[in-house]
């Protein structure tokens, strides 16, 4: 008797720890307009063609800057100027760079 109430102690402990500790993480807040890229407020993409974006100079600019930020946390990792031809960036890098920012502006891997 006196082991069953220890081990109906313990794991009454174990669940009620385990409860408490999880964590749900709120999600990074979304702009709702686009951003200004220089005096236009385009977020820096001027159109759509077959297979990607065409982006502006200061787009490439920041993309660079979160590749070299967050490029190891892809496999396999992403170098900066992969997927961009000119001013084209392929829709893949597109989505990984839409996805960097996210964990830019939640602070994730800071």
């Amino acid at each position: 008797m006196k082991y069953a109430k220890w081990l109906l102690i313990s794991l009454t402990i174990l669940c009620l720890v385990g409860c408490v500790t999880t964590q749900i993480p709120t999600p990074a807040p979304t702009p709702e307009v686009a951003s200004y890229d220089g005096s236009t407020q385009n977020s820096g993409i001027l159109g759509i063609v077959d297979g990607g974006y065409i982006v502006t100079p200061n787009f490439l600019k920041k993309y660079a800057e979160l590749v070299s930020k967050y490029g190891s946390k892809f496999t396999p990792a992403i170098q900066p100027m992969d997927g961009v031809i000119g001013q084209n960036i392929d829709k893949e890098h597109m989505i990984k760079y839409l996805v960097m920012m996210q964990w830019q502006r939640s602070g994730l891997y800071r």
